[in-house]
């Protein structure tokens, strides 16, 4: 490796902003691989601590996958502006060491109801992922916001392909107790990171002054940005929706049964790949394209393509489906995003952007209740999708209609511009 290219991964020759930025990434995916180490075997827990009832356990997971991003969604912008006075590091710190305390509690459950508290303690310390969003927003120049969030959005994507093949070999290694004690220690390595790379003098010198600060009233009051906040709910809500269902629809398309996780798994694992490398390429062509027009193509195609994934016939078929799915839809958090970030005051994003965060969360913790509901009352796996496939259409159409950039907001960097040489992403 010549000297040039080290110094290009040399964190001490980056910018400020630079360091910052990939602090929130490596901090977003060390998290978020630990707690995805977990989470999908959260039912097989809930059998463990003794509800042994099919049903029954099935409620019980709803309620703790739900409850945590329910909690989480509603008080990010709260964290948000408590942010504004302490400074950014201090909030994301206690994120991630209450994630470390409390998934380190969770093998010493004895019953269903003390990892309820465990997750909902979660929700009220936790939720990095959507205030990492915030943070990015207010730490990167104005010309990669766009960019840097779908950076970000592909990381969580990853570490959730990831974190699941990981920890579903660590559970069945040395059984699932353990697998939350490694959660624990992993994240304590993301605390590690983002305490030597962040750079808090920085992130001060970025800080909103006092009379700076937006209201959430005022806020309210910004051309479409209640429409931006309707949009990023309901796209969030219809991409979380399905995602639970899949091993379920794997299994009723005719799957062999001995080969059924490992097609579950395939499918699950390339969705997320490809949405990975989806919300990359809508950052990066964000920069230079209308994001407003892009997001409409993404909600087309996926609402086009969502159709054929209700009609699916064989299991085959969704291995196939379920990537070109990604191709579309993996990128509309991102556009959406990125239209905020066009609209809003550069001293108003914090708050705005910790608002956002907390109302895609809240859309993520509502879907699989939702998704659950369908299903349950029309005894049907495709109906959810089919739904989806109208939800987007109807997001198409409100788009179209209620989401606008403001006359002046071109495109903040030309085609063609420059990047930075150092820790580009």
């Amino acid at each position: 490796m010549t000297v040039a290219a080290f110094d290009r991964w040399n964190p001490n020759r980056w910018e400020k902003w630079q360091r910052n930025q990939w602090a929130i990434y490596a901090g977003v995916f060390i998290s978020f691989l630990s707690f995805t180490f977990v989470m999908p075997f959260l039912p097989q827990y809930v059998q463990q601590l003794g509800v042994t009832d099919p049903a029954r356990a099935a409620l019980w997971s709803g309620v703790l996958f739900g409850v945590s991003p329910l909690l989480g969604g509603l008080l990010t912008p709260f964290w948000a502006r408590v942010a504004e006075r302490t400074g950014n590091k201090p909030m994301v710190m206690r994120s991630l060491i209450a994630f470390v305390f409390i998934m380190a509690a969770m093998p010493l459950c004895q019953n269903v109801w003390q990892l309820l508290a465990l997750r909902v303690l979660l929700g009220v310390f936790a939720g990095f992922s959507s205030f990492a969003v915030a943070v990015i927003s207010v730490t990167v120049p104005q010309e990669r916001v766009s960019q840097s969030i779908g950076t970000l959005q592909s990381v969580q994507f990853v570490a959730a392909a990831a974190g699941p093949l990981i920890g579903g070999g660590l559970a069945d290694t040395f059984g699932l107790r353990s697998s939350f004690l490694v959660a624990a220690a992993i994240n304590i390595l993301a605390c590690a990171i983002f305490l030597w790379l962040f750079d808090a003098t920085h992130d001060r010198a970025i800080a909103p002054k006092r009379r700076e600060r937006a209201s959430f009233a005022a806020l309210g009051r910004i051309p479409g940005f209640l429409a931006v906040m309707v949009t990023l709910f309901f796209v969030n809500f219809a991409e979380r929706s399905f995602g639970p269902l899949i091993p379920l629809y794997v299994q009723q398309l005719h799957a062999p049964e001995q080969f059924l996780g490992t097609i579950s798994g395939a499918v699950i694992t390339s969705g997320s790949l490809i949405a990975a490398i989806a919300a990359i390429a809508t950052g990066r062509l964000s920069r230079r394209y209308d994001p407003r027009t892009l997001l409409l193509i993404a909600l087309a195609g996926g609402g086009l393509l969502l159709v054929p994934v209700a009609l699916a016939q064989e299991w085959w078929h969704l291995l196939v489906l379920r990537p070109l799915l990604s191709v579309f839809i993996g990128g509309n958090i991102t556009l959406t995003y990125a239209i905020a970030a066009r609209a809003l005051p550069q001293e108003w994003k914090l708050t705005a952007f910790g608002a956002l965060g907390g109302l895609s969360m809240l859309g993520g913790a509502a879907a699989p209740f939702a998704a659950g509901i369908v299903t349950d009352l029309t005894d049907s796996l495709r109906t959810i999708f089919a739904i989806d496939a109208v939800l987007y259409g109807l997001l198409l159409v409100w788009v179209w209609r209620s989401v606008r950039l403001p006359a002046d907001a071109t495109p903040p960097v030309a085609v063609g511009a420059s990047a930075p040489a150092h820790g580009d992403d």
